[in-house]
């Protein structure tokens, strides 16, 4: 479980709330798949939730 928050309290007032939640997924020979889902509240309707999806190889 993640999460942030930013606000601005001078000038133009901005609030924004980002939680998230995310899991990973070990596969053969060293790959390994993060996928995380961030929910964002801000006070710019422009914003949208997120999905990062991430192929990692450790060696």
């Amino acid at each position: 479980m993640i999460g942030d928050r930013l606000k601005y309290t001078t000038g133009r007032y901005y609030q924004r709330i980002n939680n998230g939640v995310g899991i990973t997924f070990q596969l053969d020979y060293g790959f390994r798949v993060d996928y995380e889902h961030v929910f964002t509240s801000s006070t710019d309707k422009s914003l949208a939730d997120m999905n990062i999806v991430r192929l990692r190889y450790d060696f």
